[in-house]
């Protein structure tokens, strides 16, 4: 009986090494796929700042529309710097050592 106790209690201690093991890689998951997330934004957010560059000149609407498309970038940006901000205080950099914005994408 006392050799069962002690196999069920080894099994148990197994199991949640294993347990504690599988959620440390799901949180891990997670961040990373929340700053693959942040990554493609800030592709995106660079994308849509480069195609105002192109296209003829226009008159005065398109001066309009350029600077309501640079306000929208603005705000944007900053939401993207706030994103990595708390990404930045949540995660460990232990994490991230190492790696390079281009290795975070891919």
């Amino acid at each position: 009986m006392q050799e069962a106790l002690e196999a069920f209690q080894a099994q148990q201690e197994a199991f949640l090494k294993n347990l504690d093991r599988t959620i440390a890689l799901l949180k891990r998951l997670r961040q990373e796929q929340a700053l693959d997330a942040l990554v493609r934004q800030m592709e995106a957010l660079s994308a849509r700042a480069g195609g105002d560059r192109a296209g003829p000149p226009g008159g005065g609407g398109r001066r309009q529309r350029l600077s309501e498309r640079e306000e929208t970038l603005r705000r944007d940006a900053e939401a993207m710097r706030e994103g990595l901000a708390r990404a930045a205080e949540r995660w460990p950099t232990a994490a991230l050592q190492g790696r390079t914005w281009a290795g975070l994408a891919g």
